[in-house]
């Protein structure tokens, strides 16, 4: 069953959408919408034995602060996740799902942040971004890069890709 939480981050009420009890970190980044837009698939991946975490960016959804045009870079936002995941009291590694923007955050999260173990990128972004393919650790993580156009269609690509367990 879905629901809505609510975690502090630096002083700033941050809403996410989760469903299920337990397993593996699932994290959804959205793009220019907020998190509602993987409500679709939450149940599902929740019954795949994953733990769904659609998180709304400061300023986007129910989250409260503000997006200001200096934070709303892609290494900004995956800076701020790191912060995100201290407040849900998360340890060890995670799996990252991102569209749009949220797919560029989930590949930087994955590359330039050594305190984020991320076994799994999956993207509905523009595709895998060179660096991303050229620095990609060897043996350790996985990127399922899904270039579609609508938004459902990747959420049920992905919710395919956790029933298939190709995420684990």
């Amino acid at each position: 069953m879905i629901r809505r939480e609510t975690v502090d981050v630096g002083g700033v009420p941050i809403s996410y959408l989760t469903a299920g009890e337990g397993g593996p970190l699932l994290l959804l980044l959205h793009g220019t919408y907020w998190s509602r837009v993987w409500q679709p698939v939450l149940d599902g991946i929740a019954a795949a034995g994953l733990w769904p975490v659609a998180v709304d960016f400061p300023g986007f959804g129910r989250s409260g602060g503000e997006l200001t045009l200096s934070e709303a870079s892609v290494p900004r936002l995956s800076a701020w996740l790191v912060g995100f995941l201290d407040a849900l009291g998360h340890e060890g590694s995670v799996m990252v799902a991102g569209h749009d923007i949220g797919g560029g955050v989930a590949q930087h999260l994955m590359l330039a942040n050594s305190k984020v173990q991320v076994s799994c990128v999956a993207t509905a972004s523009s595709g895998i971004f060179r660096e991303t393919a050229r620095r990609l650790p060897t043996g350790t993580t996985k990127i399922i890069s899904v270039s579609m156009s609508f938004l459902s269609s990747s959420c049920y690509v992905l919710l395919s890709a956790c029933e298939s367990r190709l995420m684990l």
